[in-house]
């Protein structure tokens, strides 16, 4: 089961271009072996990507040139703006409707 969901997801990573950062070790039999560690740094690509944090950030956030809270600071702020934007256009439906 570990290795599908390590296969499926490192499919997706190859995809984004996120693969060096989690590029385990190469064997004799060109197998590619992950530690633990790198299945954790898998899971935790997969979270930020589930809150919508862009996959240039998680790079930036993995080469330190980005902190996690910076990131989510940001995904937060979008969030407000969508909403409030959302909040906007059913006030403004509803507003016309009653005139």
């Amino acid at each position: 089961m570990l290795a599908l969901f390590l296969t499926i997801l490192l499919a997706a990573l190859i995809s984004l271009k996120l693969l060096p950062i989690v590029s385990g070790t190469t064997q004799e039999n060109n197998y590619r072996e992950y530690s633990e560690a790198d299945v954790e740094q898998l899971q935790e690509i997969k979270k930020l990507r589930l809150i919508g944090i862009p996959v240039q950030e998680i790079k930036e956030i993995y080469e330190n040139r980005l902190t996690l809270q910076e990131a989510l600071s940001r995904r937060l702020d979008e969030i407000k703006k969508k909403s409030l934007s959302s909040t906007r256009r059913t006030s403004k439906k509803t507003r016309t409707r009653n005139i």
